[in-house]
């Protein structure tokens, strides 16, 4: 068998989709932003929610409310994801 030392093994493979993953949500964030200046040249209130994907749910029903929630039509998966959920002040960011 020819060794090739050019293919990736599945953890570098895995890490390079991780890195690309990455960077695209930056630049649909940086993208957001920069229409959000354009189109309030004059300052005032900036929409933070623009540079993410907000998803809402109620922890007694967080498996409808979560697929209902991704089944919209002006839903964009290339942004970065914050999970609100109902009742509670923080934003659940996937740290543990």
């Amino acid at each position: 068998m020819i060794n090739y030392p050019w293919i990736l093994d599945c953890q570098s493979k895995s890490d390079i989709l991780l890195i690309d993953s990455r960077v695209k949500q930056k630049e649909e964030g940086d993208k957001q932003l920069i229409n959000t200046v354009l189109a309030n040249p004059f300052g005032g209130p900036m929409d933070q929610y623009l540079a993410f994907l907000y998803i809402e749910i109620n922890r007694e029903t967080i498996i409808e409310d979560t697929l209902n929630s991704l089944i919209r039509e002006d839903i964009n998966f290339r942004k970065a994801l914050r999970i609100q959920f109902v009742g509670e002040l923080g934003v659940d960011e996937g740290g543990v």
